[in-house]
């Protein structure tokens, strides 16, 4: 039985024992057998005269030996090791011995027991990770502290190794031989290279790469990748479906020599962290083991949530999005078991295809069509999270999918989308710039979204867009909605814009493509449109315009009053107000009623707006006093200006925000209309 508890440090001899791959059997009945015949062996030993303590530790644990009598003690630890080898070799059990000699303390545990805690303990628990079945393994300090008892026939030390402990203390250890049972070091049963010629897939891959990254030219490795075929490279979707990886998918051996020979191993233990968001990241990774988690920050607190939003396991791919966007990492990359990953970089492999590509090779095309479509679909999986007009944040847009349906409406679009990546070059951009620069310049029509970095307009210097809302640059879908296309200058070295083809758009469901259509008015509102307010006057009304642009503005509105000058660049000032304001604002007056139509800028004016928008133009005149608006504009309700001119601004106002929070539809066409001719 043991002593009393002893708060003082105090000498003891520790025997440690753990049963090696106890956790993964999975039959109960011997994990059952197992653990009783360990307690069978431990329950002589502190049965005995000589005290001891067991700290069980279910599949093992700690049998801890008082030096009251150092001799006594000794010749038990001795005994309880020779009966744990007698066990494990007659049920043929597994099982990693330990030996120490240290200090500890005893204090009464909450179950009445005597427990130990100290450096002796800790150091004993470190060894058991140093042992192996093959082998009883004792500290330095366990030897000497047998020597004075000695000799001990049958007891030998062998081979001593320096090894360096969890406080970064170097141990001396050996192997210790009993009587009859010989010791050696453990070692794996199976190095790299017996592993690479046994595996497959994603594991042949990560063995490959650690041979290579000892000897870059080693044969066996080299030969091992070039065996490799599509289907050994598959991962899991989502949906649960076996798919093969796309960036491997179509790479000849010797571009998968180069993929692998250039991208680095990235090895974490459970619940490390390999990224987080926020951080910047020019690497992608592929998954070769184990489970990674994405966690999006969410809420002020930017606590991780406890489950995270997806995962993905061995094959995918993650990390993509900051070095396809050239963006901060989007979220939290966290190991959820130990995982391996290769890290590379996205572009190195694209230029080597595209270079291979550019010379015929059609292979090399193919590989790089796939990676593209690739990249393309999981931006496109991103940025609909993002914007209203796909799934939205909160999961109510138009592409949402519903919890009966098992169609998901982006999987047809995310095949007619394209991230399309600016030559540094530019300094201006139009419409045209971003066709030239897609890799399928031929098909120019689509949905233009900002996917990175910072734009002005030309029109409006002053007007930002930035990539953080994934604003609408340009809607060119003839047949379902035209927008005039504005002119930006770059803010920002690297843009990149994203792409969504008519193709994905009219092979929706026609309520489902109605709903997106409502929902792109609603957002091009707030991005494709420089001006909130475009006001036409003539001449002798200057003041009272001039007045109205300026209260207006004083509410946060954005305004176009031109100042009436001759020469080319006034009317293109004009033409591109009319076309890029969400709203026309004729001031009618009898100044305008009396002037000649064909030299009625005002007229001019409206008819161009209905010209540039026969959907929905959005006219919302101005009446003063007994002027007749149907002469200048008609169709429109007017906005009356009586005593109160507060009031009508009021009202004007109220028109103009519902606009700009898309409660009614912005200005659009079905077809793109070139420049009217205002002169």
């Amino acid at each position: 039985m043991p002593d009393a508890p002893a708060p003082e440090p105090r000498d003891v001899l520790v025997v440690s024992c753990d049963i090696v791959g106890h956790s993964s059997e999975q039959q109960h009945e011997k994990q059952l057998s197992r653990v009783t015949g360990i307690n069978a062996v431990v329950a002589q030993t502190i049965m005995a005269p000589v005290p001891a303590i067991w700290a069980s530790g279910g599949d093992g644990g700690h049998v801890i030996f008082p030096e009251a009598d150092a001799a006594a003690a000794a010749e038990a630890a001795l005994d309880l090791i020779t009966r744990f080898l007698e066990w494990s070799t007659r049920d043929q059990v597994g099982l990693r011995i330990t030996a120490h000699a240290g200090k500890v303390s005893q204090l009464v545990g909450a179950d009445g027991r005597v427990q130990v805690v100290g450096d002796g303990i800790n150091v004993a628990g470190w060894l058991l990770t140093r042992g192996g079945p093959s082998a009883v393994v004792v500290s330095d300090a366990f030897r000497r502290r047998l020597e004075p008892h000695g000799p001990w026939p049958g007891i030998q030390f062998h081979e001593p190794r320096m090894l360096r402990d969890k406080t970064k203390t170097d141990q001396q250890l050996w192997r210790m031989s009993v009587k009859g049972f010989d010791s050696s070091w453990y070692a794996p049963a199976q190095g790299d290279r017996a592993r690479l010629r046994e595996r497959r897939g994603w594991e042949l891959m990560y063995y490959a790469k650690r041979i290579l990254q000892v000897n870059k030219t080693d044969q066996e490795a080299l030969e091992a990748l070039a065996r490799l075929r599509r289907l050994d490279l598959v991962y899991t979707t989502p949906g649960g479906e076996p798919e093969v990886n796309p960036f491997f998918e179509y790479l000849q051996p010797s571009m998968l020599r180069e993929v692998v020979e250039s991208a680095q191993l990235v090895e974490r233990q459970y619940n490390e962290v390999i990224c987080r968001l926020g951080d910047e990241g020019d690497t992608m990774f592929v998954i070769l083991s184990g489970r990674v988690g994405v966690y999006k920050m969410r809420g002020r607190d930017g606590a991780r949530p406890v489950e995270p939003h997806f995962s993905h396991q061995e094959g995918d791919v993650v990390g993509e999005l900051a070095f396809a966007l050239g963006r901060h990492r989007t979220a939290d990359l966290v190991a959820m078991t130990p995982v391996v990953l290769l890290s590379f970089h996205y572009n190195d492999i694209a230029q080597r295809l595209k270079d291979k590509a550019d010379d015929g090779d059609r292979a090399a095309a193919l590989a790089l069509a796939t990676i593209q479509s690739f990249i393309s679909r999981r931006v496109l999986e991103y940025l609909s999270q993002e914007v209203d007009f796909l799934v939205g944040p909160d999961g109510t847009g138009p592409l949402a999918l519903p919890a009966e349906s098992m169609a998901d409406p982006l999987a047809g679009l995310s095949d007619h989308t394209e991230l399309i990546e600016l030559p540094d070059t530019l300094r201006q951009l139009t419409f045209d710039d971003v066709v030239r620069a897609a890799a399928s310049p031929d098909r120019r029509h689509g949905i233009y979204l900002l996917a990175r970095g910072d734009l002005s307009s030309r029109v409006v210097p002053d007007s930002m867009l930035s990539d953080v809302d994934f604003p609408i640059l340009w809607a060119d879908v003839p047949g379902f909605l035209v927008l005039p296309k504005q002119r930006f200058e770059l803010r920002t070295d690297k843009v990149k814009v994203f792409r969504i083809e008519p193709g994905g758009i009219m092979a929706l469901p026609r309520a489902r493509r109605e709903a997106f259509r409502r929902a792109v008015l609603r957002s091009v509102a707030r991005s494709c449109f420089a001006y909130d307010a475009f006001i036409s006057y003539t001449s002798h009304d200057a003041t009272e315009a001039q007045l109205w642009a300026a209260e207006l503005r004083s509410r946060g509105l954005r305004v176009f009053m031109d100042e009436p000058t001759s020469g080319a660049g006034f009317v293109q000032a004009v033409n591109d107000g009319l076309k890029h304001s969400l709203a026309l604002v004729p001031m009618i007056s009898s100044n305008v009623v009396i002037r000649d139509l064909a030299d009625n800028w005002v007229a001019r004016e409206v008819n161009a707006r209905k010209t540039y928008f026969p959907n929905d133009p959005q006219i919302f005149p101005v009446v003063f006093g007994e002027a007749r608006p149907h002469e200048i504009v008609s169709g429109f309700t007017p906005i009356k200006v009586g005593a109160d001119r507060t009031a009508a601004i009021d009202k004007l106002v109220e028109k103009l925000a519902e606009l700009r929070d898309g409660r009614l539809a912005p200005p659009h066409h079905d077809t793109e209309v070139s420049d009217v001719t205002l002169e």
